[in-house]
């Protein structure tokens, strides 16, 4: 009897474990919660974030590790360019454009076609004529001059005396402005230069010149002030064709106060004047007035 109950109670235990585990698996399941990370809502990119809209910063990132995925990286260095006027890079036209958009000095514009005259001399005759000539800054075509002269002399006096005697596309201030620096720069060189003391010469009597009555005769009188004796010959045949009478007084005031020549009585008797009407040295008559 015993063991039968024991049997029973046995069996109706089992059962009940049966019935557990079937009611449990009937239950739905539920997932584990997410991280928080995983929660977080996707970063827009750059791409996604709408016009005016700031990147995301340190400041802004939830922690450590989103701030150090956010840290812009470092921006590459910059290609580097030679100097204008190395071995690598020598001038170019286009870099005397960059000085005219700057507003240059003459100094730079002076070191700069110095390195083109001596980098590439046929490029810088190819080209130099037309800056002379055109409308560009005076403080440029003075410089350009300069260098010539230094740099490359045969070139240098085709545009002095494109500079004397062509006509030129600037205004007229600037081209008188432009011609006095010229005249001056080569009276200041003519006593022992003779290529400047023929351009001179040229500027103010050759055919077809057209420099402006007062630059003649302050030209006349500097050439003139540094007449050679063996000069005096041409000189006083120049004077003679000279129509101008102030600039023969100009000249014959100089040539008075000239040591090497003085003014010749005969000369002046030729030219209509008393044999002693210049022997008072005059002051000269300076190129740059």
């Amino acid at each position: 009897m015993n063991r039968l109950l024991a049997a029973g109670l046995l069996a109706a235990g089992s059962l009940l474990l049966v019935l557990v585990a079937l009611e449990r698996d009937a239950e739905p399941r539920v997932l584990p919660a997410a991280p928080a990370a995983a929660r977080a809502p996707r970063a827009h990119s750059r791409a996604d974030a709408p016009p005016g809209a700031q990147p995301a910063t340190a400041a802004t990132a939830p922690d450590g590790a989103a701030r150090s995925a956010v840290r812009p990286a470092a921006a590459a260095p910059a290609a580097q360019v030679p100097p204008v006027g190395s071995a690598s890079r020598p001038p170019r036209w286009s870099d005397f454009a960059h000085l005219r958009e700057q507003g240059a000095r003459e100094l730079e514009y002076l070191e700069l076609y110095r390195a083109f005259a001596r980098g590439d001399a046929p490029g810088f005759r190819q080209g130099a004529g037309a800056v002379v000539l055109g409308e560009g800054p005076i403080n440029e075509k003075t410089a350009l001059l300069r260098a010539a002269f230094e740099v490359d002399r045969e070139g240098a006096q085709e545009l002095f005396r494109a500079t004397l005697i062509e006509p030129t596309r600037a205004a007229d201030g600037e081209r008188l402005r432009l011609r006095e620096f010229a005249l001056r720069f080569l009276g200041e060189r003519c006593d022992r230069d003779a290529p400047a003391r023929e351009l001179l010469r040229e500027a103010v009597w050759s055919e077809g010149a057209s420099l402006e009555a007062p630059l003649r005769r302050r030209t006349a009188a500097r050439l003139a002030s540094v007449l050679a004796p063996d000069e005096l010959g041409e000189f006083s045949t120049r004077l003679l064709a000279e129509r101008d009478a102030t600039v023969v007084e100009a000249a014959l005031a100089a040539l008075a106060g000239n040591p090497r020549t003085g003014a010749p009585p005969a000369l002046l008797l030729r030219l209509g004047y008393e044999p002693d009407a210049f022997q008072a040295p005059a002051k000269e008559d300076e190129l740059d007035g």
